[in-house]
């Protein structure tokens, strides 16, 4: 076991567990996950409007 005391559970192992078993937990996996993608994405096709500008 990886804790230093035998039959406690980190807390990240119990959140892993309840997304496992909890099916609006995964549901709420699945749309932070969307929105973390959607913010990441967001700024790429606002990236070549700026280059053309510059250009002229």
């Amino acid at each position: 076991m990886s804790s230093s005391v035998a039959g406690t559970v980190s807390p990240t192992r119990q959140a892993l567990r309840l997304v496992r078993r909890d099916r609006s937990a995964r549901a709420g996996v699945v749309i932070v996950g969307l929105l973390i993608l959607i913010a990441v994405a967001a700024p790429l096709p606002a990236v070549p409007e700026r280059a053309d500008r510059r250009a002229q």
